[in-house]
């Protein structure tokens, strides 16, 4: 999730309100806890282009900080979210450890949306 984390930072989560687009959220995958942001939600259609653009339902999100999505197929990428579910994104989208690779992510899975931060390296 580099540059909005970084190794090292102490991230505290709170999981009772609902969650939106462009939200941090912890969620746990393969016994880890990741960080990733939320792109998307339940029946909306991410589509990344082979010019490494991010559109979400034909619209290209504004975002704060902006990488090239990297696609993780040689073609148009396009997946459409199913039914109570999230797809999350990297803030540095060559990192691949989002829902390119692990697919939407249900709601039990989320730890809870980042509330605060505390940075303890890199001032």
């Amino acid at each position: 999730m580099y540059p909005a984390l970084r190794d090292g930072d102490l991230c505290i989560t709170y999981r009772l309100e609902p969650y939106t687009n462009s939200e941090v959220i912890a969620f746990r995958t393969g016994g880890a806890v990741r960080f990733a942001r939320i792109a998307a939600g339940q029946n909306d259609t991410v589509e990344i282009t082979q010019d490494e653009i991010l559109l979400i339902n034909g619209y290209q999100p504004a975002e704060e900080i902006f990488f090239p999505t990297v696609n993780p197929s040689e073609e148009s990428y396009q997946f459409t979210v199913p039914d109570g579910e999230w797809y999350l994104l990297n803030d540095c989208r060559t990192d691949l450890s989002d829902s390119r690779t692990y697919g939407s992510m249900p709601e039990e899975s989320f730890c809870g949306k980042l509330i605060f931060l505390i940075r303890r390296r890199g001032f």
